[in-house]
């Protein structure tokens, strides 16, 4: 009798160890007329990086990744980056090392703006790990060191700032004379949002759907998303996982990037 009433326990503690397991796991995707939700639950992004150029269907195969989405940007003449990347602890994408971006005279003034946009951290911290949008040159919590972070932007909530971001310059009289990435274009976007538990969702704006970033935030926003930052867009975005296989080009190509966000 105690043999069998063990081996039900035990019967019953698995179920309940696999039922966890699959919660944690749980990735739901939402379709919502053109515009892609991904929500990772407990899963986990860390960066990827590419020696050259890839693109985001040919990473995710390759590495027999469960998700794979583009991530900062890179200079499509030279293939360096033009966004840092930070990976268990230590910096392997730096756009300082970059003398197209560093030494170019039409972004001098800016300078110091480029290098210091947003960027989704993984922090490890005395009581928790958890993820933040901050600006690059923010200083951390107390006792918190940074796992990982991959740098683009600019940052759509809880405020966007594209100024302070150097994504837009104005003229005197208050007219955009720079805007590098259409921001109030409607384009295929993607982006990451932080939810109210600390959750990490995806948000990808399709052709089929295309956004400017203010309807992409105020999206996120209602979807109940209260942190978000915006990474590489239009022919740039591209989201695998299962069966979907998101990519922007609309000449029907996949454009090769240099850095990903990847859930093994």
């Amino acid at each position: 009798m105690k043999k069998i009433l063990f081996s039900m326990c035990l019967l019953v503690l698995t179920i309940c160890f696999c039922a966890c397991l699959s919660l944690k796991n749980e990735i739901k995707v939402e379709f919502d007329n053109g515009i892609v939700i991904v929500d990772l639950g407990k899963n986990t992004l860390e960066p990827f990086v590419s020696e050259n150029l890839s693109t985001n269907k040919q990473v995710f195969k390759d590495n027999k990744f469960t998700l794979s989405m583009n991530a900062g940007y890179f200079d499509t003449v030279n293939k360096q980056t033009t966004s840092y990347v930070v990976m268990n602890g230590k910096t392997v994408l730096d756009p300082t090392t970059n003398k197209n971006l560093i030494n170019n005279p039409k972004l001098q003034e800016g300078m110091d703006r480029i290098l210091n946009r947003s960027e989704l951290r993984y922090l490890d911290c005395p009581f928790e790990k958890k993820y933040v949008i901050q600006k690059h040159f923010d200083e951390l919590e107390d006792g918190c060191s940074i796992i990982n972070s991959v740098q683009a932007g600019p940052m759509l909530l809880p405020k966007m700032d594209l100024e302070e971001e150097y994504f837009i310059s104005k003229d005197e009289k208050g007219q955009i004379i720079r805007d590098p990435i259409g921001v109030s274009r409607r384009a295929p976007r993607i982006a990451v949002g932080i939810n109210n538990v600390g959750g990490l969702v995806i948000f990808a704006a399709t052709t089929k759907h295309p956004m400017t970033l203010e309807e992409l935030a105020s999206y996120m926003s209602k979807k109940g998303i209260a942190e978000a930052i915006n990474f590489d867009g239009g022919g740039s975005v591209s989201l695998n996982y299962k069966e979907i296989d998101i990519f922007s080009d609309y000449k029907n190509t996949r454009r090769p990037v240099k850095s990903f966000l990847i859930v093994r």
